[in-house]
């Protein structure tokens, strides 16, 4: 029987990095679910059909894309510190509710320790085949399992990300991570060993997001006691990739 690192690699690909393929890849994703799919941001404030901020100056990206007909599916970034301003704020930090106690925590850490999960989506056009259109993020509650015709894709793209994200953890030494996260991908998440301790109540933030922190040694050890097949595909080291040159596909709604 294949494990999760072999099927996942049998459909698709997954690219880490900051080159300008590689973003534009990432910020034309974004353009189409957090634009033309939902709302969340007026299209026309973007041009060439990118959806980018103040925060991609700083950003490392993971994306995937199916192997056989080249079309990119699913993307995130990691927000770096800031170099030139250390004590520049995260996303996440700007909400006055956090609590202190987990706030205060991470003084302690040197900043180049930390980083935050942003832009966390999966393309509509590949939640609707697996019947997940309800959700960004790919996952819904009770439908992540094994399928013969092979629509359990949906939640390996969702691990697949979480690969791109702990590949990118190690390559810059990142230590913890930010997120503000769908209260129902940080439930199913779990279920494969990954916790997110929440740092404050929810928000409304473009959907009702949870303003939560990752620390990437606890998530390792947690998965590894869960479950090995996700241990491997996600967080084993000699499973993580390095950046890789990429080559910019189309995203599923502008594909000719």
């Amino acid at each position: 029987m294949q494990g999760l690192l072999d099927e996942f690699n049998n459909t698709f690909c997954l690219e880490t990095g900051q080159g300008s393929s590689l973003s534009e890849a990432n910020m034309r994703l974004r353009y189409q679910v957090w634009c033309l799919e939902n709302d969340y941001f007026d299209f026309s404030d973007f041009d060439e059909s990118m959806e980018c901020d103040e925060y991609d100056s700083r950003s490392v990206y993971a994306v995937v894309s199916n192997k056989y007909n080249h079309i990119n599916i699913a993307t995130t970034r990691i927000i770096l510190h800031n170099k030139n301003k250390p004590q520049e704020k995260f996303p996440v930090e700007q909400f006055p509710m956090l609590r202190r106690h987990d706030r205060d925590y991470l003084l302690n850490v040197p900043r180049e320790k930390v980083g935050e999960i942003s832009r966390f989506c999966v393309s509509k056009s590949f939640r609707r085949r697996a019947g997940e259109k309800e959700s960004t993020h790919g996952i819904t509650p009770g439908r992540d399992s094994s399928h013969p015709s092979g629509k359990r894709n949906y939640s390996q793209i969702t691990l697949g990300l979480f690969r791109g994200v702990f590949s990118i953890c190690l390559q810059y030494n990142l230590e913890h991570l930010y997120a503000l996260m769908e209260p129902a991908l940080l439930r199913i998440i779990r279920r494969y060993g990954v916790h997110f301790t929440p740092i404050g109540p929810c928000v409304n933030y473009y959907g009702i997001r949870q303003p939560c922190l990752l620390s990437i040694e606890s998530a390792r050890e947690k998965a590894k006691t869960t479950s090995k097949d996700v241990y491997d595909f996600i967080c084993a080291e000699q499973n993580l990739i390095l950046p890789q040159q990429h080559t910019l596909w189309k995203s599923p709604m502008n594909r000719q």
